[in-house]
């Protein structure tokens, strides 16, 4: 899905891969437009490059937009200093099982932990089958071989994240891609995960009609991901 806006000395496209499952790659051609290409990420308050070529036509970029991601590129005579955005590709999933704790409203634990083998649905487990709130997700995994730039993804989520690394926040994910850089978080050696999930008040009144069914919590897989550059 494609929208265009107007800006101050130039313009915003804003692009949404739909697709749960698949990137969407390929050449991307703006008739009539001159200057430069860059893509905003709102998280990270920054610009990054997109790769882009202009001729007589206008200006083709290159785009590889993760599934589900929402891309805000400004297109303008002169468009902010840009970084080149790292490339996160090789992909290791989780090997680990999670002990997971309900929290309330104020965020403190509000009962005992229990211990997970498998992601899935918490509308399955004892309990919870009309639970609406926030349940943590906890494990400890070892980064002594991770090296370079590193990201964590936790795959489906249902519906909003946030992640700890140590006890320090990495952001707040509300729809996919559920990926997080944690390169400047984490040290080597063994880290605490804790992975924060809420989700809405629809799950108490499910109407597969309209919406289908609702899933609820960390359902994954969980990986971590090494940067390609």
């Amino acid at each position: 899905m494609v929208s265009r806006r107007k800006a101050k000395d130039g313009e915003w496209i804003i692009i949404h891969n739909r697709s749960l499952d698949a990137a969407a790659v390929g050449r991307w051609t703006v008739h009539g437009r001159r200057g430069e290409i860059a893509r905003f990420d709102a998280e990270q308050g920054r610009y990054f490059t997109v790769p882009f070529a202009a001729d007589q036509d206008g200006l083709e970029a290159t785009l590889d937009i993760p599934p589900g991601a929402l891309w805000c590129l400004r297109l303008g005579a002169r468009v902010p200093e840009t970084a080149a955005a790292v490339a996160f590709q090789y992909r290791e999933d989780f090997k680990t099982e999670w002990d997971v704790t309900e929290l309330d409203d104020r965020g403190l634990k509000a009962g005992p932990a229990v211990h997970v083998k498998k992601l899935e649905d918490w509308k399955r487990w004892k309990n919870r089958s009309d639970f609406s709130g926030t349940l943590r997700y906890r494990a400890s995994v070892d980064l002594a071989g991770s090296n370079g730039a590193l990201a964590l993804d936790a795959g489906r989520v249902g519906e909003i994240a946030e992640l700890f690394v140590d006890g320090r926040s990495a952001g707040v994910r509300l729809a996919l891609p559920y990926v997080w850089d944690i390169t400047t978080l984490i040290r080597p050696g063994r880290a605490t995960i804790e992975i924060d999930v809420t989700n809405t008040a629809r799950s108490r009144w499910s109407d597969p009609f309209s919406h289908g069914e609702t899933e609820s919590g960390l359902l994954g897989p969980v990986s971590l991901r090494k940067a390609t550059r």
